[in-house]
Protein backbone atom coordinates (compact mmCIF):
# COMPACT_ATOMS: atom_id res chain seq x y z
CA UNK A 1 0.00 0.00 0.00
CA UNK A 2 2.76 2.44 -1.06
CA UNK A 3 1.21 6.06 -0.68
CA UNK A 4 3.54 8.24 -2.95
CA UNK A 5 4.78 11.05 -1.38
CA UNK A 6 4.23 13.77 -4.52
CA UNK A 7 1.05 11.77 -5.04
CA UNK A 8 -0.18 12.43 -1.16
CA UNK A 9 0.84 15.66 -1.08
CA UNK A 10 -1.10 16.55 -4.05
CA UNK A 11 -4.07 14.82 -2.38
CA UNK A 12 -3.55 17.36 0.64
CA UNK A 13 -3.17 20.40 -0.83
CA UNK A 14 -6.53 20.70 -2.02
CA UNK A 15 -8.37 19.78 1.41
CA UNK A 16 -8.13 23.09 3.02
CA UNK A 17 -9.79 24.13 -0.31
CA UNK A 18 -13.47 25.60 -0.53
CA UNK A 19 -15.19 24.98 -3.52
CA UNK A 20 -15.49 28.04 -5.99
CA UNK A 21 -18.00 30.16 -7.32
CA UNK A 22 -15.00 31.47 -10.07
CA UNK A 23 -15.20 29.84 -13.82
CA UNK A 24 -11.90 29.17 -15.25
CA UNK A 25 -13.64 30.42 -19.12
CA UNK A 26 -11.80 33.10 -20.51
CA UNK A 27 -8.61 33.86 -22.64
CA UNK A 28 -5.34 34.26 -20.74
CA UNK A 29 -2.08 35.44 -21.75
CA UNK A 30 1.53 35.84 -20.19
CA UNK A 31 3.92 37.82 -22.03
CA UNK A 32 7.50 36.24 -22.30
CA UNK A 33 10.78 37.56 -23.59
CA UNK A 34 9.77 35.62 -26.33
CA UNK A 35 6.58 36.57 -27.28
CA UNK A 36 2.93 36.17 -25.51
CA UNK A 37 1.82 33.00 -24.17
CA UNK A 38 -1.59 32.24 -24.90
CA UNK A 39 -4.32 30.02 -22.77
CA UNK A 40 -7.77 29.14 -23.97
CA UNK A 41 -10.08 27.50 -21.37
CA UNK A 42 -13.56 26.85 -21.19
CA UNK A 43 -15.28 25.03 -18.11
CA UNK A 44 -18.94 23.23 -18.06
CA UNK A 45 -21.33 23.33 -15.68
CA UNK A 46 -19.81 20.14 -14.13
CA UNK A 47 -16.47 21.25 -13.46
CA UNK A 48 -14.60 20.07 -16.94
CA UNK A 49 -12.44 22.67 -18.51
CA UNK A 50 -11.20 21.71 -22.04
CA UNK A 51 -9.01 24.22 -24.00
CA UNK A 52 -5.75 25.03 -26.02
CA UNK A 53 -2.34 26.30 -24.42
CA UNK A 54 -0.27 28.09 -27.49
CA UNK A 55 3.61 28.07 -26.27
CA UNK A 56 6.62 28.46 -28.29
CA UNK A 57 4.83 28.02 -31.76
CA UNK A 58 3.26 24.53 -30.58
CA UNK A 59 -0.62 24.10 -29.60
CA UNK A 60 -0.95 21.86 -26.88
CA UNK A 61 -4.62 20.62 -25.81
CA UNK A 62 -5.90 20.56 -22.50
CA UNK A 63 -8.13 18.83 -20.50
CA UNK A 64 -8.75 19.07 -16.85
CA UNK A 65 -11.54 18.82 -13.65
CA UNK A 66 -11.97 21.58 -11.06
CA UNK A 67 -12.35 19.97 -8.03
CA UNK A 68 -12.67 22.36 -4.77
CA UNK A 69 -11.80 25.17 -7.13
CA UNK A 70 -8.43 23.79 -8.05
CA UNK A 71 -8.11 23.03 -11.99
CA UNK A 72 -5.88 19.85 -12.77
CA UNK A 73 -5.56 18.15 -15.73
CA UNK A 74 -2.94 17.50 -18.47
CA UNK A 75 -1.48 19.30 -21.39
CA UNK A 76 -0.48 17.19 -24.33
CA UNK A 77 1.13 18.00 -27.59
CA UNK A 78 3.05 15.90 -30.12
CA UNK A 79 3.87 13.08 -27.55
CA UNK A 80 4.82 15.50 -25.11
CA UNK A 81 2.54 15.52 -21.91
CA UNK A 82 2.74 17.68 -18.80
CA UNK A 83 0.54 17.50 -15.58
CA UNK A 84 -1.11 20.95 -15.02
CA UNK A 85 -2.30 22.60 -11.81
CA UNK A 86 -4.51 25.93 -11.51
CA UNK A 87 -5.92 28.07 -9.46
CA UNK A 88 -7.87 31.71 -10.39
CA UNK A 89 -7.55 34.76 -8.00
CA UNK A 90 -9.75 37.14 -9.84
CA UNK A 91 -8.10 37.75 -13.62
CA UNK A 92 -4.83 36.52 -11.95
CA UNK A 93 -4.65 32.78 -13.19
CA UNK A 94 -1.25 30.83 -11.41
CA UNK A 95 -0.25 27.87 -13.23
CA UNK A 96 1.70 25.00 -12.55
CA UNK A 97 3.44 22.68 -15.19
CA UNK A 98 5.15 19.10 -14.00
CA UNK A 99 6.90 15.96 -15.77
CA UNK A 100 5.26 13.07 -14.97
CA UNK A 101 7.62 10.48 -13.00
CA UNK A 102 7.81 6.73 -13.80
CA UNK A 103 4.38 6.04 -11.46
CA UNK A 104 2.42 8.35 -14.27
CA UNK A 105 1.98 10.58 -11.00
CA UNK A 106 3.38 14.57 -10.95
CA UNK A 107 6.57 14.77 -10.11
CA UNK A 108 6.27 17.98 -8.15
CA UNK A 109 10.56 18.24 -8.05
CA UNK A 110 9.36 19.55 -11.49
CA UNK A 111 7.07 22.05 -10.89
CA UNK A 112 7.29 25.36 -13.24
CA UNK A 113 4.79 28.14 -12.36
CA UNK A 114 3.55 31.22 -14.67
CA UNK A 115 1.29 34.09 -13.98
CA UNK A 116 -1.44 34.61 -16.29
CA UNK A 117 -4.10 37.76 -16.70
CA UNK A 118 -7.67 36.95 -18.41
CA UNK A 119 -8.19 39.36 -20.93
CA UNK A 120 -11.26 39.86 -22.62
CA UNK A 121 -13.45 36.66 -21.68
CA UNK A 122 -15.69 36.89 -24.52
CA UNK A 123 -12.60 35.70 -26.33
CA UNK A 124 -12.84 32.31 -24.97
CA UNK A 125 -13.01 28.91 -27.05
CA UNK A 126 -16.67 29.41 -28.70
CA UNK A 127 -16.76 26.00 -29.79
CA UNK A 128 -19.93 24.44 -28.09
CA UNK A 129 -19.81 23.71 -24.69
CA UNK A 130 -18.78 19.27 -24.16
CA UNK A 131 -17.68 19.42 -27.89
CA UNK A 132 -13.82 18.21 -27.16
CA UNK A 133 -10.30 19.43 -28.64
CA UNK A 134 -8.99 17.47 -31.58
CA UNK A 135 -6.37 15.05 -30.02
CA UNK A 136 -2.99 14.20 -30.51
CA UNK A 137 -2.92 11.65 -33.61
CA UNK A 138 -1.69 7.74 -32.52
CA UNK A 139 -0.25 7.61 -35.66
CA UNK A 140 3.55 9.22 -35.53
CA UNK A 141 5.52 9.86 -38.26
CA UNK A 142 9.03 9.26 -37.29
CA UNK A 143 12.21 8.79 -39.39
CA UNK A 144 13.90 5.78 -39.61
CA UNK A 145 15.33 4.15 -36.59
CA UNK A 146 14.25 6.52 -34.29
CA UNK A 147 11.63 5.81 -31.36
CA UNK A 148 8.35 7.86 -30.75
CA UNK A 149 5.68 7.56 -28.01
CA UNK A 150 2.39 6.06 -28.51
CA UNK A 151 -0.45 8.94 -27.19
CA UNK A 152 -0.81 8.13 -23.52
CA UNK A 153 -3.30 11.12 -23.08
CA UNK A 154 -7.04 9.70 -21.87
CA UNK A 155 -9.18 8.87 -24.76
CA UNK A 156 -11.81 11.12 -23.64
CA UNK A 157 -12.57 13.56 -21.06
CA UNK A 158 -12.49 13.01 -17.23
CA UNK A 159 -16.04 11.48 -16.49
CA UNK A 160 -18.10 12.07 -13.78
CA UNK A 161 -20.59 9.95 -11.44
CA UNK A 162 -22.64 10.84 -8.68
CA UNK A 163 -22.24 9.46 -5.20
CA UNK A 164 -24.17 5.85 -4.43
CA UNK A 165 -23.51 5.23 -8.35
CA UNK A 166 -21.19 1.80 -9.40
CA UNK A 167 -17.81 3.15 -10.51
CA UNK A 168 -15.62 1.19 -13.17
CA UNK A 169 -12.11 1.27 -14.62
CA UNK A 170 -11.82 -1.84 -17.29
CA UNK A 171 -7.95 -1.26 -17.67
CA UNK A 172 -7.28 -1.33 -13.76
CA UNK A 173 -9.83 -4.56 -13.27
CA UNK A 174 -12.29 -2.80 -10.93
CA UNK A 175 -15.42 -1.42 -10.06
CA UNK A 176 -16.87 0.06 -6.93
CA UNK A 177 -19.80 1.85 -5.24
CA UNK A 178 -18.83 5.74 -4.66
CA UNK A 179 -20.19 6.93 -1.24
CA UNK A 180 -23.54 9.13 -1.11
CA UNK A 181 -22.92 12.46 -1.39
CA UNK A 182 -19.37 11.86 -3.03
CA UNK A 183 -18.92 12.76 -6.89
CA UNK A 184 -16.42 10.24 -8.53
CA UNK A 185 -13.80 11.64 -11.17
CA UNK A 186 -12.10 9.79 -13.49
CA UNK A 187 -8.41 11.41 -14.40
CA UNK A 188 -5.32 9.93 -15.93
CA UNK A 189 -4.25 7.51 -13.31
CA UNK A 190 -6.33 8.72 -10.82
CA UNK A 191 -10.12 8.14 -9.61
CA UNK A 192 -11.05 11.25 -7.79
CA UNK A 193 -13.99 12.10 -5.24
CA UNK A 194 -14.69 15.30 -3.80
CA UNK A 195 -18.60 16.44 -2.21
CA UNK A 196 -20.00 19.53 -2.17
CA UNK A 197 -20.86 19.35 1.46
CA UNK A 198 -17.56 17.77 3.04
CA UNK A 199 -14.35 19.34 3.14
CA UNK A 200 -11.93 16.91 1.88
CA UNK A 201 -10.68 14.23 -0.62
CA UNK A 202 -10.87 10.65 -1.59
CA UNK A 203 -8.55 9.20 -3.93
CA UNK A 204 -8.37 6.03 -5.82
CA UNK A 205 -4.78 4.49 -7.72
CA UNK A 206 -3.45 1.59 -8.49
CA UNK A 207 -0.22 0.26 -6.33
CA UNK A 208 1.93 -2.75 -7.84
CA UNK A 209 2.18 -4.97 -4.27
CA UNK A 210 1.50 -8.28 -3.85
CA UNK A 211 1.20 -9.61 -0.57
CA UNK A 212 -0.30 -7.89 3.04
CA UNK A 213 3.67 -8.11 4.46
CA UNK A 214 4.69 -5.87 1.74
CA UNK A 215 1.23 -3.44 1.99
CA UNK A 216 2.21 -3.17 5.81
CA UNK A 217 5.57 -2.43 4.97
CA UNK A 218 4.58 0.48 2.37
CA UNK A 219 2.36 1.76 4.94
CA UNK A 220 5.03 2.10 7.93
CA UNK A 221 7.34 3.91 5.12
CA UNK A 222 4.98 7.82 6.26
CA UNK A 223 5.51 10.78 3.52
CA UNK A 224 7.98 13.16 4.13
CA UNK A 225 9.87 16.15 1.80
CA UNK A 226 11.19 19.30 1.86
CA UNK A 227 8.24 21.14 1.47
CA UNK A 228 6.44 21.17 4.88
CA UNK A 229 4.86 17.81 4.46
CA UNK A 230 5.57 15.41 7.51
CA UNK A 231 2.38 12.69 7.83
CA UNK A 232 3.32 9.63 10.17
CA UNK A 233 1.18 6.28 10.55
CA UNK A 234 -0.41 6.76 13.65
CA UNK A 235 0.21 3.28 15.59
CA UNK A 236 0.56 0.13 13.45
CA UNK A 237 -0.86 -0.89 10.20
CA UNK A 238 -4.63 -2.63 10.83
CA UNK A 239 -5.42 -5.74 8.74
CA UNK A 240 -8.24 -5.21 6.75
CA UNK A 241 -10.09 -8.63 5.80
CA UNK A 242 -8.06 -11.04 4.06
CA UNK A 243 -6.22 -8.66 1.79
CA UNK A 244 -5.79 -5.55 3.12
CA UNK A 245 -4.12 -3.09 5.68
CA UNK A 246 -5.36 -0.06 6.74
CA UNK A 247 -3.67 2.92 8.23
CA UNK A 248 -4.16 6.56 9.53
CA UNK A 249 -2.01 9.14 9.19
CA UNK A 250 -1.46 12.62 10.76
CA UNK A 251 0.86 15.93 10.59
CA UNK A 252 1.49 18.02 8.14
CA UNK A 253 1.05 19.43 4.79
CA UNK A 254 2.75 22.32 3.75
CA UNK A 255 3.14 23.70 7.52
CA UNK A 256 -0.45 23.00 7.89
CA UNK A 257 -2.01 20.08 9.99
CA UNK A 258 -3.60 17.30 8.07
CA UNK A 259 -5.04 13.67 8.75
CA UNK A 260 -5.58 10.72 6.53
CA UNK A 261 -6.66 7.72 6.40
CA UNK A 262 -5.99 4.83 4.08
CA UNK A 263 -6.66 1.37 2.93
CA UNK A 264 -4.83 -0.70 -0.05
CA UNK A 265 -6.03 -4.41 -0.92
CA UNK A 266 -4.57 -6.75 -3.03
CA UNK A 267 -5.96 -8.11 -6.56
CA UNK A 268 -5.91 -11.72 -7.43
CA UNK A 269 -4.56 -10.76 -10.86
CA UNK A 270 -1.87 -8.83 -8.99
CA UNK A 271 -0.93 -5.61 -7.38
CA UNK A 272 -4.32 -4.19 -6.04
CA UNK A 273 -5.74 -0.54 -5.31
CA UNK A 274 -5.14 2.19 -2.31
CA UNK A 275 -8.05 4.24 -1.41
CA UNK A 276 -7.01 7.93 0.82
CA UNK A 277 -9.21 10.20 2.24
CA UNK A 278 -7.55 12.98 3.75
CA UNK A 279 -8.92 16.46 5.21
CA UNK A 280 -7.33 19.46 7.29
CA UNK A 281 -6.53 18.47 10.69
CA UNK A 282 -9.57 20.16 12.22
CA UNK A 283 -12.02 19.12 10.01
CA UNK A 284 -11.22 15.15 10.23
CA UNK A 285 -13.89 12.08 12.11
CA UNK A 286 -14.12 8.94 11.67
CA UNK A 287 -16.70 8.79 9.03
CA UNK A 288 -13.94 9.54 6.64
CA UNK A 289 -12.64 6.10 7.41
CA UNK A 290 -15.59 4.99 6.91
CA UNK A 291 -15.91 6.27 3.58
CA UNK A 292 -12.49 4.54 2.57
CA UNK A 293 -13.84 1.54 4.30
CA UNK A 294 -17.27 1.48 2.61
CA UNK A 295 -15.56 2.09 -0.88
CA UNK A 296 -12.85 -1.00 -0.12
CA UNK A 297 -15.66 -3.47 1.43
CA UNK A 298 -17.36 -2.87 -2.33
CA UNK A 299 -14.54 -2.94 -4.15
CA UNK A 300 -14.46 -5.97 -7.17
CA UNK A 301 -11.81 -7.08 -9.19
CA UNK A 302 -11.28 -8.65 -12.59
CA UNK A 303 -8.64 -9.23 -14.90
CA UNK A 304 -7.47 -5.73 -16.49
CA UNK A 305 -8.23 -5.39 -19.97
CA UNK A 306 -5.18 -4.69 -22.14
CA UNK A 307 -4.99 -1.01 -22.67
CA UNK A 308 -4.51 -0.06 -26.50
CA UNK A 309 -1.51 2.11 -25.04
CA UNK A 310 0.13 -1.63 -24.54
CA UNK A 311 -0.90 -3.14 -27.83
CA UNK A 312 1.12 -0.16 -29.39
CA UNK A 313 3.92 -0.60 -27.48
CA UNK A 314 3.98 -3.94 -28.11
CA UNK A 315 3.41 -3.24 -32.28
CA UNK A 316 6.22 -0.72 -31.76
CA UNK A 317 8.71 -2.04 -29.89
CA UNK A 318 9.13 -5.68 -32.17
CA UNK A 319 12.57 -5.99 -34.03
CA UNK A 320 14.10 -3.06 -31.12
CA UNK A 321 17.51 -3.20 -29.60
CA UNK A 322 17.05 -1.56 -26.39
CA UNK A 323 20.45 -0.34 -24.92
CA UNK A 324 21.37 0.90 -21.19
CA UNK A 325 24.63 2.57 -20.56
CA UNK A 326 26.09 4.56 -17.71
CA UNK A 327 29.56 5.08 -16.31
CA UNK A 328 31.35 7.63 -13.94
CA UNK A 329 34.35 8.28 -12.89
CA UNK A 330 36.65 10.74 -10.23
CA UNK A 331 39.86 11.58 -9.24
CA UNK A 332 41.04 12.45 -5.80
CA UNK A 333 44.47 13.07 -4.59
CA UNK A 334 47.82 12.64 -5.75
CA UNK A 335 46.93 9.87 -8.55
CA UNK A 336 44.07 8.26 -6.82
CA UNK A 337 40.81 7.42 -8.76
CA UNK A 338 38.29 5.51 -9.00
CA UNK A 339 35.16 4.79 -11.76
CA UNK A 340 32.23 2.00 -13.13
CA UNK A 341 31.11 1.49 -16.21
CA UNK A 342 27.45 -0.37 -16.76
CA UNK A 343 25.88 -1.84 -20.27
CA UNK A 344 22.64 -3.58 -21.17
CA UNK A 345 21.26 -4.57 -24.21
CA UNK A 346 17.71 -6.53 -24.66
CA UNK A 347 16.94 -7.51 -28.30
CA UNK A 348 13.48 -8.04 -28.57
CA UNK A 349 13.00 -9.59 -31.48
CA UNK A 350 10.17 -9.70 -34.04
CA UNK A 351 9.33 -13.22 -33.49
CA UNK A 352 8.72 -12.57 -29.19
CA UNK A 353 11.80 -13.59 -28.51
CA UNK A 354 14.65 -11.75 -27.05
CA UNK A 355 18.54 -12.08 -26.21
CA UNK A 356 19.38 -10.12 -22.81
CA UNK A 357 23.39 -9.22 -22.03
CA UNK A 358 24.77 -7.41 -19.75
CA UNK A 359 28.09 -6.28 -17.88
CA UNK A 360 29.38 -4.37 -15.54
CA UNK A 361 33.27 -3.15 -14.09
CA UNK A 362 34.38 -1.06 -11.21
CA UNK A 363 38.01 0.12 -11.01
CA UNK A 364 40.13 1.74 -8.70
CA UNK A 365 43.74 3.08 -7.76
CA UNK A 366 45.04 4.79 -4.60
CA UNK A 367 48.75 6.19 -4.94
CA UNK A 368 49.73 3.22 -6.74
CA UNK A 369 47.44 0.14 -4.95
CA UNK A 370 44.26 -0.86 -7.17
CA UNK A 371 41.79 -3.10 -8.08
CA UNK A 372 39.21 -3.29 -10.61
CA UNK A 373 35.77 -6.39 -10.53
CA UNK A 374 33.76 -6.99 -13.84
CA UNK A 375 30.49 -8.55 -13.92
CA UNK A 376 28.84 -10.34 -17.33
CA UNK A 377 25.52 -12.06 -17.40
CA UNK A 378 22.65 -12.76 -20.41
CA UNK A 379 20.12 -14.91 -21.39
CA UNK A 380 16.78 -15.25 -23.56
CA UNK A 381 13.28 -15.89 -23.42
CA UNK A 382 10.29 -14.56 -24.64
CA UNK A 383 8.74 -10.96 -24.29
CA UNK A 384 5.54 -9.37 -24.41
CA UNK A 385 3.88 -5.82 -23.13
CA UNK A 386 1.03 -5.74 -20.71
CA UNK A 387 -1.10 -3.11 -18.54
CA UNK A 388 -0.82 -3.47 -15.43
CA UNK A 389 -3.18 -1.18 -13.73
CA UNK A 390 -2.50 2.14 -14.65
CA UNK A 391 0.85 1.00 -16.05
CA UNK A 392 2.63 0.17 -19.37
CA UNK A 393 5.00 -3.14 -18.71
CA UNK A 394 7.98 -5.04 -20.69
CA UNK A 395 7.53 -8.83 -18.97
CA UNK A 396 10.64 -10.71 -20.22
CA UNK A 397 10.78 -14.47 -19.33
CA UNK A 398 13.75 -16.19 -19.59
CA UNK A 399 14.37 -19.96 -20.23
CA UNK A 400 15.42 -20.53 -16.76
CA UNK A 401 11.71 -19.75 -15.60
CA UNK A 402 12.46 -16.21 -14.06
CA UNK A 403 10.76 -13.57 -15.07
CA UNK A 404 11.62 -9.81 -14.85
CA UNK A 405 9.15 -6.87 -15.41
CA UNK A 406 10.25 -3.37 -16.37
CA UNK A 407 7.55 0.15 -16.21
CA UNK A 408 7.77 1.82 -19.41
CA UNK A 409 7.77 5.67 -19.56
CA UNK A 410 8.90 8.19 -22.11
CA UNK A 411 9.38 11.54 -20.33
CA UNK A 412 10.60 13.89 -23.03
CA UNK A 413 10.34 11.87 -25.88
CA UNK A 414 13.05 10.03 -24.11
CA UNK A 415 11.72 5.91 -23.21
CA UNK A 416 12.62 4.88 -20.18
CA UNK A 417 12.60 1.14 -18.08
CA UNK A 418 12.11 1.57 -14.39
CA UNK A 419 13.21 5.27 -14.85
CA UNK A 420 16.75 4.12 -16.44
CA UNK A 421 17.16 5.93 -19.89
CA UNK A 422 17.52 2.87 -22.98
CA UNK A 423 18.36 4.18 -26.22
CA UNK A 424 15.43 2.33 -28.53
CA UNK A 425 17.00 1.69 -32.05
CA UNK A 426 15.73 -1.60 -34.21
CA UNK A 427 17.65 -4.12 -35.43
CA UNK A 428 16.89 -5.33 -39.04
CA UNK A 429 18.55 -8.89 -37.97
CA UNK A 430 15.68 -9.74 -35.14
Amino acid sequence: MRHPALLIACLLLCVCFMASAQTYTGTYTLKTETGVESLNLRENANGNVEGQLESGGLTFNLQGVVNNGILRGAVSAEYVEFYLEASLDGDALSVALAQFDNDNNPDYSSFQKFLFTRQDESAALKSPVGQRAQAPTLAPTEPANVATQPSMMPSSQPQIQSGGSTVSEPSWGISFTSPQGWTAQKTEGLIVLGSQTRKGTILIFPHQHNSVDELYAAAREGVFDENGTQLVINGAPQPFGKNGAAADYSGMVEWQQAKAHAVGVLSPYGGGITIIAAVEAASYTNEYADFVEAIAKSMKFSKPKTAPVAQQWQQKLRGSRLTYMSSYSSSGYGDSYGGYSDKTVIQLCSDGNFLYYGSSLISADAGGVGGYSSSRGGGDGTWKVTAQMAQVVLELAFSDGTVQQYTITYPENKFHLNGNRFFLTYDPDC
